[in-house]
């Protein structure tokens, strides 16, 4: 008769190992946390980007004294975007990736999250980019086919107005505000106003907030 204990042993190195959020991940004292470290992220909102035509980028944010950059799925190129991805992680510079939406190209989607999910320096996914037009079941929906690929991160969504924070942010560890301080919606006072309005109700929530102006 096999030995309990040795079968056990066994079967422990057989079991797949979990990645669920070896990455990030938002602990109890309501901090992010990257590689097992407290992390704030202090970066630049770098939307609808092309790589090639700023091939300099990280070099002269990393040179600012800033961590972090949040960028979004317009890039032209996936090899761009890969090398944009080398030299952060060369600089030693975090990222959040805003994917696409999926509920209008299921397999651009998923393709974009399997083209990105092994850089190290990409620390959440955005799920869902101006969360006001859309509401609890889209981002249940992005969420869910996200972690059946990649659950070794933290999510995140934005909003760029005062948004159904109550009813979304259960759905992601971290709440954005897209703070645009200028512009054609609102003055610097109403965006902090905003912001604040947002942070309040995710320490409430035991999320992490954070701005993108």
């Amino acid at each position: 008769m096999k030995s309990p204990f040795i079968f056990l042993i066994c079967s422990l190195f057989l079991l797949k190992p979990s990645i669920a959020q070896t990455i990030s991940e938002l602990q109890s004292d309501g901090n992010l946390y990257v590689n097992g470290e407290a992390f704030l992220p202090v970066g630049f909102y770098c939307e609808g980007m092309d790589f090639a035509d700023f091939d300099d980028l990280p070099a002269r944010i990393a040179a600012g004294g800033f961590n972090c950059l949040y960028t979004e799925s317009t890039v032209s190129s996936p090899a761009d975007y890969a090398q944009f991805f080398t030299q952060c992680e060369d600089l030693q510079l975090k990222n959040i990736l805003g994917l696409p939406y999926s509920f209008l190209d299921p397999e651009d989607y998923e393709t974009f999250i399997e083209l990105y999910k092994n850089q190290p320096s990409l620390i959440a996914w955005n799920i869902l980019d101006d969360a006001n037009d859309f509401g609890a079941p889209e981002i249940s929906q992005q969420r869910e086919i996200l972690l059946d690929i990649d659950a070794s991160r933290v999510t995140s969504t934005s909003w760029y107005t005062d948004g159904p924070l109550t009813e979304m942010l259960p759905h992601v560890e971290i709440g954005g505000m897209q703070a645009y301080p200028w512009g054609n919606w609102g003055d610097l006072v109403a965006s902090h106003a905003v912001f604040r309005s947002l942070a309040d109700t995710a320490r409430m929530q035991n999320k992490f907030p954070f701005s993108s102006p």
